[in-house]
C-alpha cells in the first residue's frame, strides 16, 4: 500500500486534466492556420450579360443581403469574378442548398434571391439597392 501513495495525487491530477480537456472537445483546440473556411462556395452559372464590379459593390451587395464579413472575405472574390465572366453566380452550402443567386441584368442590374425568399435588385451603377427613377422625357 505504500508503494501506491506516491502516484495517488498523479492519478487523481491526470484525471481531472482528462475530464476537463474531453469536456471542452477538439473544436476548442486553438488553430494556428487561421479561421477555419466556410463550407459555402460560389459556383458560376452561364448568362448573355456580364458586369464587372469593384471591390465596393461586391462588399455592398454580400453584406446587404445577410453574408458576414468573415463570408464577404471568403467568398467575395469568387463572386466577382463569376459575374465579371459568366453573368451570373450561386453561392451554395454544400452541394444541393443554395443560399443566394446573382444574376446580370440590362442596365448594370444585379438581381439576387436569397433561400429565404427575399428578391433584391442592386444597381451598379448608382452602388446602391433599388431601381432608378425613369427620366421625364419631356413633352
Amino acid at each position: 500500500m505504500g508503494s501506491r501513495g506516491p502516484f495517488r495525487p498523479a492519478l487523481v491530477l491526470g484525471t481531472l486534466l482528462s475530464l476537463t480537456v474531453g469536456g471542452c472537445g477538439w473544436w476548442h483546440v486553438p488553430t494556428f492556420f487561421g479561421p477555419k473556411p466556410s463550407s459555402l462556395e460560389v459556383v458560376a452559372r452561364t448568362n448573355r450579360l456580364v458586369l464587372t464590379l469593384s471591390a465596393d459593390d461586391v462588399v455592398n451587395i454580400m453584406l446587404g443581403i445577410g453574408f458576414t464579413p468573415q463570408q464577404v472575405l471568403e467568398l467575395g472574390e469568387g463572386l466577382r469574378n463569376a459575374l465579371m465572366l459568366s453573368g451570373a453566380a450561386e453561392i451554395r452550402l454544400g452541394k444541393r442548398q443554395v443560399q443566394a443567386i446573382f444574376r446580370v441584368e440590362s442596365d448594370d442590374y444585379i438581381w439576387i434571391a436569397t433561400h429565404r425568399g427575399d428578391i433584391y435588385v442592386y444597381d451598379a451603377r448608382l452602388h446602391r439597392f433599388g431601381l432608378r427613377q425613369p427620366q421625364n422625357q419631356g413633352g
